[in-house]
This record gives C-alpha cells, structure tokens and sequence, in this order.
C-alpha cells in the first residue's frame, strides 16, 4: 500500500481509512457505507418470487445476492406460514421470514431501526418527513 513501516519498537499499524469508492490517493484503504435503500435493495434480492409473477413480468428481476444477502431468504408460500417472524398476505400467496432464520430476522430488524432513526432525524431538524395519508370515506 506504499505506507511507511511501524516506528521501530512499535507494535502499532496505522492504515488511513477514507469514505470514498478508492483510497489510492490518500495512501490507505478506503471504505464505502450502505444507504437505506441499498440495503433494500439487498433484501429484495433475497425474495422467493412466484415463478408465474416471473413469467407474467410482473415482479422487478433482481441479481442473486452477493455476499452480503447470501444468507437472507424471504419466504413464498400459497397457504399462511406456521413459522413466521414477520408475514405479509399479497395476492393469492404470503410473503414472510421464517422465525428460525436468524440473518434475515437480524437484517429486517436492522432496517427497522434505521428508518425509524431517519424519520426521528428528519423529525428533529424540522425538516420535511414522510407523511402518510389514508383516504376515509363515510
């Protein structure tokens, strides 16, 4: 990495780390952090899809999982899940994590957390949040 060696006597390694897409330039290692929505998009890569939503083109088409989603899985079923952390009934089938996948449940619970931080963030700088508006009718 072209870094200097450790102070003769010294046990210590110090690498430059840098939020940028390459550290090169500062002569260390840089990282990238994940948005929300990356890591949405990483669970949607994790999702069972009906095959008939895929033939149909009804369902957005997603690349497999990369390291990160290897280990998380959505579940589809066409009958209610017995086993279920979380379930969403959609359509003719339902959608839900199974409540013995740990990773996925972590996951989810991770995304929880962080939108739920977003919106307490957006809240306290007085900004413009999400807002939700459901018709009422009589």
């Amino acid at each position: 990495m072209g870094l200097p060696a450790p102070e003769k006597g010294s046990s210590r390694i110090v690498l430059p780390v840098s939020l940028a897409l390459d550290g090169r330039e500062t002569g260390g290692v840089a990282i990238i952090t994940r948005s929300l929505f990356d890591l949405l998009e990483i669970l949607s890569g994790a999702v069972e899809v009906p095959e008939q939503d895929q033939d149909d083109g009804v369902a957005t088409s997603y690349p497999p999982p990369g390291l990160m989603g290897k280990d998380l899985r959505v579940r589809h079923t066409e009958t209610e899940p017995g086993h279920a952390s979380v379930a969403v009934k959609y359509r003719d089938g339902w959608f839900y994590i199974d409540e013995r996948d740990q990773a996925t449940k972590w996951f989810f619970r991770l995304l929880g957390t962080l939108y739920s931080v977003t919106i307490a963030e957006s809240t306290a700088r007085d900004s413009t949040a999400p807002v939700l508006t459901v018709p009422v009718s009589h």
